[in-house]
């Protein structure tokens, strides 16, 4: 039986949260699947273990973009094309209308600058209106769509579940805090970085930072300038598991977020979770449970979580055991790639 020719379409150039779910769950879906991939990522480029994969640079406009996944629809006869992001679902209407399309949604509409949000308003509807399924990565993404009842599902984010975590270790002299993610204003990155100078006069704590992006060389300088030697500025890593298993606490104070995957990596490896209450996290992290919310833009109450956490070993083991435990259920990525199988198989 001839497989169902799949392309996904993933627009965005940086390597982000959507385009780790590309590069994770749909290589492992080949046995099944005829897949091709259209993305603008060349790091995803990279990552993607498959042939039938083609780059297009910043150069390229979002019309030649089209123009692209038009021609590659028709030569190869494409049965479903999987746009990944929003501006992937701004395709829609423009590709062939015969062809299945499900828009891939990964973020919040909150995220979008109010100079932009009539325009994306226009765009992302008329994106629904031409897809046959939406699916959002949380209930929070799904229930802020307004309409299309009848399209949309849910399909969490999923991550791998490491075999081995490190138990707690309270004779450790350090308590060692990690943020993983981009380092942008909305990230809440200058929030944790107060946060962590107010505390290391009273703890013992190393935070380390791993990611890149606008505001990395303003927070390395400040480090060499202030010459802090508790706070470890350490760019785009490989190997974020082995940070992640080297850790006691992980960080992330975002303004908004649809459901990121670096807190679900995060209590994959048995770590309790500062985050704040917004967008789709309450539903990942459990408050007092597999960790700490928090209200966005609050350094106040950040402080206050993050000593908690410090204070309490006891507390910091429950939390990172109940999220790894929840993660085990809820976001393992197997469940992600059956939830997609079953999505394409549904198809009539």
């Amino acid at each position: 039986m001839e497989k169902r020719k799949v392309l996904i379409i993933s627009c965005t150039p940086f390597y982000g949260g959507a385009e780790i779910f590309v590069s994770q769950v749909f290589p492992k879906l080949e046995e099944f699947y005829d897949l091709f991939f259209q993305v603008r990522s060349d790091k995803l480029y990279n990552n993607l273990s498959v042939s039938k994969k083609f780059f297009l640079d910043a150069q390229v406009s979002f019309f030649e973009e089209i123009s692209f996944a038009r021609k590659l629809i028709i030569r190869e006869k494409i049965d479903v094309v999987i746009l990944n992001g929003n501006r992937a679902i701004y395709m829609a209407p423009f590709l062939p209308t015969k062809t299945y399309k499900i828009a891939y949604k990964h973020s919040s509409s909150a995220s979008t600058p109010l100079i932009k949000k009539g325009i994306y308003n226009i765009l992302i509807t008329l994106g629904f209106w031409c897809s046959h399924k939406i699916i959002g990565v949380s209930r929070m993404v799904v229930d802020e769509i307004k309409g299309f009842s009848l399209k949309k599902k849910v399909i969490y984010n999923g991550v791998f579940i490491p075999a081995y975590v490190k138990s707690t270790d309270s004779t450790k002299d350090r308590v060692r805090i990690v943020y993983v993610g981009r380092l942008e204003r909305e990230k809440g990155i200058k929030e944790a970085l107060d946060v962590i100078k107010r505390l290391s006069f009273r703890y013992s704590i190393v935070f380390n930072i791993a990611g890149t992006g606008v505001l990395y060389q303003e927070i390395k300088q400040k480090i060499e300038q202030e010459q802090i030697d508790n706070i470890h500025l350490l760019g785009q890593i490989n190997n974020v598991n082995e940070l992640l298993l080297n850790s006691d606490i992980f960080i992330l104070p975002s303004y908004n977020e649809a459901f990121p995957l670096s807190v679900l990596e995060a209590m994959a490896y048995g770590l309790p979770v500062l985050t704040t209450r917004t967008g789709g996290i309450p539903e990942a992290v459990s408050d007092g449970v597999t960790g700490i919310l928090v209200p966005p833009k609050d350094v106040n109450e950040l402080s206050r979580g993050l000593e908690k956490l410090l204070m309490n070993t006891s507390m910091r083991d429950q939390m990172g055991k109940a999220g790894r435990a929840k993660a085990q259920e809820l976001f393992n990525i197997e469940k992600t790639i059956e939830s997609i199988d079953k999505l394409l198989k549904d198809i009539s």
